[in-house]
């Protein structure tokens, strides 16, 4: 019998971006596990989130501090209910995370053809 308990489907991760912006440094986020190298890819090319996006834009880039796995989002809006992300930062801390994955180089998303638009419509075409 499968246990829930065990269930680690969801990942948590929080990123410690390169410069603060607008007096923030951190974001916590959540995915499912198996997504969340292209979830980090999104985020480093502006397609995460609204937060996120700002960072990227700036061109400031982030790393992955530290990862957290669970079977469920709660773990992430508990985190987040305490808003001191520098005491989970392992940047911050000066500390090694054995959870820190990677850090990524903030690359604003761009189209390089009209194949990029999908839902492109022709104008002045009859």
């Amino acid at each position: 019998m499968h246990d829930i308990s065990d269930d680690r489907s969801i990942s948590v991760y929080l990123l410690h971006f390169d410069d603060a912006f607008k007096g923030k440094q951190h974001y916590i986020g959540s995915t499912q596990t198996s997504r969340l190298a292209r979830r980090m890819q999104e985020h480093a090319l502006g397609l995460g989130s609204a937060t996120t996006r700002r960072f990227v834009r700036e061109s400031i880039g982030f790393t992955v501090a530290r990862v957290w796995w669970s079977s469920s989002r709660d773990l992430e809006k508990t985190l987040k209910r305490g808003a001191h992300y520098t005491k989970f930062c392992p940047v911050c801390l000066k500390e090694k995370s054995p959870t820190a994955q990677a850090h990524y180089v903030a690359r604003p998303w761009s189209p390089q053809s009209e194949r990029d638009w999908p839902n492109k419509k022709s104008v002045g075409r009859s």
